[in-house]
């Protein structure tokens, strides 16, 4: 999906993580909702740190979403979906770094941080 989007260029691109967005606000499957996450990542990952800018914000604020969600398996894809995001925007993501850092300390410090279940 990521490929299509940079292939199709930024109107497809844009239908595509409105698209994603739109199935996130109305699925309650965790299958659905992981790989809504992991697809928004992806996304970024082909775009490049340049060209997902204006796709950034939303994007981790997404994820922030997902990292929080109750399903161990919506929060361990989430997680990683941030950590490509991350690696990929490169010094784009630095307006999100204490954001992602807190998120990050405060799932590693909760008493119902579980991924014993997703394996």
């Amino acid at each position: 999906i990521g490929l299509m989007a940079l292939l199709q260029g930024d109107k497809f691109t844009d239908h595509i993580i409105n698209s994603i967005t739109n199935t996130l606000t109305v699925s309650k499957d965790s299958l659905t909702r992981a790989s809504c996450g992991f697809s928004l990542a992806c996304i970024i990952r082909k775009l490049g740190g340049m060209k997902s800018a204006y796709h950034l914000p939303a994007t981790v604020s997404i994820l922030h979403v997902l990292a929080k969600d109750s399903s161990p398996l919506v929060h361990v894809w989430a997680l990683h979906s941030l950590w490509i995001t991350i690696e990929t925007t490169s010094l784009s993501f630095a307006p999100f770094a204490i954001p992602t850092l807190s998120l990050s300390l405060s799932l590693l410090l909760s008493p119902d941080c579980s991924t014993s279940a997703t394996y």
